[in-house]
């Protein structure tokens, strides 16, 4: 964290995923919001940035490309924590459902999670019977909002019996 000459706070992060890391510049604008995020203890970072074209490497040319990734900057457009971007988020969520879990009590306790954790994503639910998979979407009536306590209840409730 720095002070801008305006006496604004501002913020220069380091971050990384399995491909590489990079260095985040944080202007005013937006470190204002984000500030007690990034001070908070939640590592998992959503994050929306533009190449810092100024610093950019030539990511076209082939020699050590790896050390390139190293060099990138970006400049952060917007920022969250990874929980609220997954329970904002309207992709599918894939589950496996067990193959032992069929009785009406059984799908009956499947119903009731599910109407627990209401949200904007497509639940796909993937079926092993024998040696064949069969994927498939439940209908909108169906949508989820994925979170950590969504797959701890679908693994409790796919592990009992």
């Amino acid at each position: 964290e720095l002070i801008t000459r305006k006496g604004d706070k501002m913020a220069f992060l380091q971050v990384e995923d399995l491909t590489g890391h990079a260095e985040v510049t944080v202007f005013p604008k937006n470190y204002a919001s984000l500030r007690e995020f990034l001070q908070g203890e939640r590592p998992l970072l959503h994050l929306t940035a533009t190449i810092d074209n100024k610093d950019a490497p030539d990511l076209d040319d082939d020699d050590d490309s790896e050390s390139k990734t190293k060099d990138i900057k970006l400049l952060c457009d917007a920022a969250m924590p990874l929980i609220d971007a997954c329970s904002e988020s309207d992709h599918p969520v894939l589950i496996d459902y067990p193959p032992h879990r069929t009785t009406d009590a059984d799908f009956e306790e499947f119903k009731t999670i599910l109407e627990k954790h209401k949200g904007k994503s497509p639940l796909q639910v993937q079926l092993m019977l024998n040696d064949l998979t069969c994927v498939m979407e439940l209908g909108p009536t169906w949508k989820i909002q994925s979170s950590p306590q969504f797959h701890k209840d679908i693994e409790a409730w796919a592990a009992a019996h």
